[in-house]
């Protein structure tokens, strides 16, 4: 897994970051760019640990056409 990840397509911030959110008993986690307030993909946990979502939702992030 590589910790890298490339910028917002949105407004191109490079400090974007992934983030874990939600309600109740099932949180999400996403990557977020606090200039733009973009996020995504979104991963659910959903009885998975953090990291592993957290490598997939970078992953998904980093595929984007």
């Amino acid at each position: 897994m590589t910790d890298e990840l490339k910028p917002c397509p949105f407004c191109g911030n490079g400090a974007v970051y992934p983030e874990e959110g939600g309600r109740g008993p099932i949180k999400e986690v996403y990557v977020y760019c606090p200039n733009c307030m973009a996020r995504g993909p979104v991963v659910y946990r959903h009885h998975r640990s953090y990291e592993y979502c957290k490598e997939q939702t970078m992953l998904e992030w980093n595929r984007r056409a």
